[in-house]
């Protein structure tokens, strides 16, 4: 069965701290259909005390790609990052997230992300590195 954008009829916002013994926070931006089922996420932590965050993972359902659901998750996830006052946003993309979704690297410059070479502490499979200043 395909669904159709209008069928999200909740997106929202949720935060966690996560093992407070290392002082991590976790956002997470869940996409639900009509049914209340996650049909996509976002994670995004952010190291205490740091203004730079660190997308951890984007994650859309098969049936609901390319329905602006991806789309509607890293909106609001930038809208909650520029809310925390957080100066940057960074991630990478990995091979095998570029061989699932070739389109990957222009849907990031959509949204202003520069795309970099990797560096050592970025995933050993990362292809490119993502940084969007959100000042």
């Amino acid at each position: 069965m395909l669904y159709t954008i209008r069928d999200i009829i909740s997106l929202y916002l949720g935060v966690q701290k996560i093992d407070e013994s290392y002082q991590r926070g976790l956002l997470t931006v869940d996409a639900l259909d009509f049914k209340g089922k996650r049909v996509g996420y976002c994670w995004v932590t952010r190291p205490k005390n740091s203004q730079i965050l660190k997308l951890a993972d984007i994650i859309v359902e098969k049936d609901w790609r390319s329905k602006g659901t991806g789309t509607l998750l890293m909106q609001r996830t930038l809208n909650w990052a520029r809310r925390l006052k957080a100066r940057k946003i960074e991630g990478y993309i990995t091979a095998s997230d570029f061989k699932e979704t070739p389109w990957v690297i222009e849907w990031y410059r959509s949204f202003g992300f520069r795309i970099l070479p990797p560096v050592a502490e970025d995933h050993s499979e990362a292809i490119c590195r993502l940084e969007l200043d959100l000042v």
